[in-house]
């Protein structure tokens, strides 16, 4: 979307939006924080965390809306992962 010549934007529902927290949270988790990684690896870690943030501020209910079955344990989206590699 863009209005009168700006940059465009990008529109995401709110519901998808939960989908990409779930998503990005599960990647956090699954790539912790490391002593000695790369200013590159912290500035994703960081990008990512904002973009969270950002994406959060769609939740109009004061309740949680995510979808339970996108929360997996850590170990069951390692699993996951591993069986797509």
């Amino acid at each position: 979307m863009a209005f009168d010549g700006d940059w465009p934007g990008v529109f995401i529902r709110g519901d998808n939006a939960y989908g990409y927290i779930t998503t990005l949270k599960g990647f956090l988790e699954l790539h912790p924080s490391t002593e000695g990684e790369s200013i590159l690896e912290s500035n994703c870690r960081h990008a990512i965390k904002e973009l969270i943030g950002l994406l959060h501020s769609s939740n109009v209910s004061p309740r949680d809306l995510s979808i339970p079955y996108l929360r997996l344990p850590v170990q069951r989206m390692k699993d996951f992962v591993d069986a797509k590699a």
